[in-house]
């Protein structure tokens, strides 16, 4: 008889899988694009595209010179290019944008700086009854 095993050990334990969290920080500065599957929270500055299945989220004193899509995006930064945020994008005291938004929901705080477009799209069920997103922001290089 063995001491860590036996033949009736239940077999081991999933874990239940946990959104990843990508960090860009504040002392980094990325050329190119950045694309996960999760959440992108970036610190520091970033020359390209950004784009999360679930959320990005630019943090107060981060610099993004290139469009953003997301399921969600949270803006406490600035922001130089388009916004697409499938369910929804806020925009924080401190955001500085210089682009167009694509979003069906919208949040902006007092002081939050937006200097572009606003286009509503409604939330579309998708076919598990979850919202679908839309591409609504064409992708063009910085």
């Amino acid at each position: 008889m063995a001491i860590f095993s036996s033949a009736n050990s239940p077999p081991p334990r999933k874990r239940p899988e946990m959104a990843s969290l990508s960090i860009i920080a504040a002392d980094l500065e990325v050329l190119g694009h950045l694309e996960a599957r999760s959440v992108i929270k970036v610190e520091g500055r970033v020359q390209g595209n950004v784009s999360a299945g679930d959320q990005v989220f630019v943090a107060p004193g981060a610099v993004v010179e290139g469009n953003i899509v997301a399921r969600e995006a949270v803006i406490g930064g600035a922001v130089e290019g388009a916004i697409e945020g499938g369910d929804r994008v806020e925009l924080l005291e401190t955001a500085i944008v210089k682009g167009n938004i694509v979003t069906s929901r919208l949040l902006i705080h007092e002081g939050g700086q937006l200097n572009g477009e606003i286009m509503m799209t409604p939330l579309e069920a998708g076919p598990t009854g979850e919202p679908s997103r839309r591409p609504a922001v064409a992708e063009t290089t910085v």
